[in-house]
């Protein structure tokens, strides 16, 4: 595995995104070293390059290196299923995310 970026989603889980395109959570309090769910882009040349846990435990934004910013959540399934949200405009790679506690009641806004 080629990780990248990851983030602690809560006390007992972290989400960890890979240059082959997967974003995944693992849950310590199972005891394996397999993650509970993956979820992956639907393009394959994908790779992640920036990841950030949002306040909901079950929501990351994940940035590629093709500029494209995604909110996934882990609720919503398997695969590309998850992904909420695309968001677009960055050029060249997504390096890092950043989000403001308390956002959570606030629309998605990103200055790029």
């Amino acid at each position: 595995m080629w990780i990248s970026d990851l983030g602690w989603t809560s006390a007992s889980t972290v989400c960890v995104s890979t240059r082959h395109g997967q974003v995944r959570l693992y849950d310590t309090r199972t005891g394996k070293r397999r993650p509970v769910t993956e979820l992956t882009w639907d393009k394959e040349d994908v790779a992640n390059t920036a990841l950030a846990p949002v306040t909901d435990t079950q929501q990351v934004i994940v940035g590629t290196n093709t500029g494209t910013m995604g909110l996934w959540d882990f609720r919503a399934g398997q695969g590309y299923r998850g992904l909420v949200r695309k968001f677009g405009g960055s050029v060249g790679a997504v390096r890092d995310i950043a989000t403001q506690p308390g956002a959570e009641n606030q629309s998605w806004k990103f200055n790029l």
